[in-house]
């Protein structure tokens, strides 16, 4: 199961999770324009199929989530599953800072069909040993949507 379920306006700070299928997941965020804090949160796999976040948006509440200070280890999936949403019915603006990767059993950061204002920010964060690419863009965001302003940033990873 999921360890924490963020929900509209949560606060999550100084929590290690060991040993869940998802340590966190934004499924409890219904209302639009929600803002999430994460910080100093620990994310320690230990079995198979497992997740550090997933963001799917499926609400399309097109939430801001801040994650700082995590760590993520040991994952057998992939540390962040940030999803948009079919054709990008959901704009989550998701920021990951100084945050580090270790062992990770696919990619460090999955980031699919994220169109419009959604976007995907690393900042000063370290990526140390996945199998699959560290950062993996699935559904390359068109020409349209570029110039519409949707962005995904990488700075000092």
């Amino acid at each position: 199961g999921t360890a924490i379920t963020l929900g509209n306006g949560a606060a999550v700070d100084h929590l290690e999770i060991t040993g869940s299928a998802v340590g966190s997941s934004d499924a409890g965020i219904t209302a639009p324009s929600s803002f999430v804090i994460v910080n100093d949160v620990r994310i320690i796999g230990s079995g198979p199929q497992q997740t550090g976040v997933q963001i799917y948006d499926t609400a399309g509440a097109s939430s801001t989530l801040n994650f700082s200070n995590m760590y993520l280890q040991g994952l057998s999936a992939n540390g962040f599953d940030v999803y948009g949403g079919s054709a990008g019915a959901g704009d989550p603006k998701v920021n990951i800072d100084r945050s580090t990767f270790v062992d990770i059993g696919g990619s460090a950061v999955l980031v699919e069909d994220i169109y419009n204002a959604g976007r995907v920010r690393i900042t000063n964060s370290a990526i140390d040993g996945t199998t699959a690419a560290g950062v993996t863009v699935i559904n390359e965001l068109p020409e349209y949507y570029k110039r519409q302003g949707a962005v995904i940033q990488f700075h000092r990873i």
